[in-house]
């Protein structure tokens, strides 16, 4: 794929990749989305690698460095660290979770992985549903700095950043419960029911708005 970095390089990042292959049968493609299903989240550790441009000219406009401190002591979780080590903080990767998750036997009818362009990631897997997040994961300390130091409005950093949760997995409610389980005797994260499908269009977010 080819990636924009203003601010780095001039033109394009250009980055390889590997594919594989799968029996039909066992795609998961978000065509059996329906209204009534459950959206589960689970949390991100951070930026996750995407919108750091942004990012940087927040931090960069506010004179800080990334050998400094982070300076905001509030934030418990990146106590002892400085700037740019908050910034990159390793992006948790879910092979293993869904992997185990689709192996299992319940039925899975959609799978976002949430990085660049945020929550508009879900229309990707069905187009012809509303995704309705009404109870969302945490926000980490970090986005909230981006956004007061850069003065970002909540729609654009909902439309850039995981905001906090980076996979979604959408599930039959009447497996919710169990696929929930699943997840969690995995993880040692926080994972949680973030919604559900609704009849429309769009994703729904009471603060980053309908992308």
């Amino acid at each position: 794929e080819t990636a924009s970095l203003p601010g780095i390089i001039k033109g394009f990042d250009l980055a390889g990749t590997c594919m594989g292959f799968g029996r039909k049968a066992d795609l998961v493609d978000g065509s059996k989305i329906k209204p009534g299903d459950v959206l589960i989240g689970l949390a991100s550790t951070g930026i996750h690698s995407n919108g750091y441009s942004l990012a940087r000219r927040a931090f960069e406009s506010a004179g800080h460095k990334y050998t400094d401190a982070w300076p905001w002591s509030e934030d418990k979780p990146y106590a002892g660290k400085s700037i740019g080590e908050v910034l990159l903080e390793p992006t948790r990767i879910y092979v293993r979770e869904v992997m185990a998750l689709l192996k299992s036997g319940i039925p899975v009818h959609g799978l976002s992985h949430i990085t660049g362009s945020g929550l508009r990631k879900l229309r990707r897997i069905n187009q012809g549903v509303k995704y309705d997040i009404t109870e969302p994961l945490p926000i980490h300390p970090v986005f909230k700095r981006v956004q007061q130091l850069g003065k970002v409005a909540d729609a654009e950093m909902y439309k850039t950043f995981n905001m906090g949760m980076g996979f979604v997995v959408v599930v039959p409610e009447s497996h919710a419960k169990k696929a929930l389980a699943q997840l969690k005797g995995l993880v040692g994260y926080q994972v949680k029911v973030v919604g559900k499908v609704a009849k429309g269009s769009g994703v729904h977010h009471p603060v980053g708005g309908i992308h």
